[in-house]
C-alpha cells in the first residue's frame, strides 16, 4: 500500500499492517485522496475497516472531464497527464496520485455547465462509488432456480430464432459469424447494405429483399 502524506514523500505499507491505519482510514475527519475510491473501498470492508474521508478521487476526476473510461485508471492517467512510465511501485504511485488530483480538480472547478462538474463529482460520483462498494462486497441474494428456469427459456428460444433465420436462408450457418451473416444477407438475399458515415453510423434504415 502506497501513501503520501505531502508532496515528495510517500512511503509502502505491507498490505497484512493496513489494520495499524484503521483509525486514520476510518476519520471521516481527515481528508484524503485515492485512485479508483471504489476499488479501495471494497478492499478495506474485506479487511473489516470502513473508509472515510476520502474526499479525492483523480480516477472520477478524469471520467468527468474525458468521458473515456479506459483513461481513467492510474497508469493511464500518469501515462496521458504527466509523461511518465509508470512503475510498480506503491509509494511512487501514490505520489502520483496526489499530484493527479491536485492538477484535475482545478480543471474540474472551471468547466462550465448546469450542473457544473463539480457538483456532479460531490453529489453523485464520490457518494456513488461507496455505495457500488459495498453492494459489491455484500453481493446479491439470487433464487437459483429460477435463474435456471430462465436461462433455459432464453435457450430455448434462441433455438426457435436459429431455426426461423436458417429457414429464411435455406440453409444453416453460423449465424455468430459477421462473415457468414454478411454473406447470407447482402449476397444471397440481396439486401442492400446500409451506408456509413464518418463515424460509422448507419444513414440508411430500410431495406428491401
Amino acid at each position: 500500500v502506497g501513501l503520501c502524506c505531502r508532496d515528495g514523500e510517500a512511503r509502502t505499507l505491507p498490505f497484512s499492517r493496513l489494520n495499524e491505519l484503521r483509525s486514520f482510514l476510518e476519520d471521516a475527519g481527515l481528508p484524503k485522496c485515492a485512485s479508483d475510491f471504489k476499488t479501495l473501498t471494497r478492499l478495506l470492508l474485506e479487511q473489516g475497516i470502513e473508509a472515510a474521508g476520502f474526499t479525492e478521487d483523480p480516477s472520477l476526476y478524469a471520467f468527468l472531464l474525458d468521458a473515456d473510461p479506459g483513461g481513467c485508471s492510474l497508469d493511464a492517467m500518469i501515462e496521458r497527464r504527466l509523461g511518465f512510465k509508470p512503475g510498480p511501485r506503491a509509494d511512487e504511485r501514490a505520489l502520483f496520485s496526489r499530484e493527479l488530483s491536485e492538477r484535475l480538480r482545478p480543471e474540474l472547478e472551471q468547466r462550465d455547465g448546469t450542473p457544473t462538474l463539480l457538483s456532479v463529482y460531490n453529489d453523485i460520483e464520490r457518494p456513488l462509488s461507496g455505495v457500488l462498494a459495498r453492494m459489491e462486497h455484500a453481493g446479491i441474494r439470487v433464487d437459483g432456480a429460477a435463474l435456471d428456469r430462465f436461462s433455459a427459456s432464453l435457450e430455448t428460444r434462441i433455438f426457435e430464432l436459429t431455426r426461423a433465420i436458417h429457414a429464411a436462408a435455406g440453409h444453416e450457418f453460423n449465424i455468430a459469424s459477421p462473415q457468414q451473416l454478411g454473406k447470407v444477407l447482402f449476397e444471397e438475399l440481396g439486401i442492400v447494405s446500409p451506408a456509413r458515415g464518418p463515424k460509422g453510423r448507419s444513414e440508411e434504415h430500410t431495406s428491401e429483399l
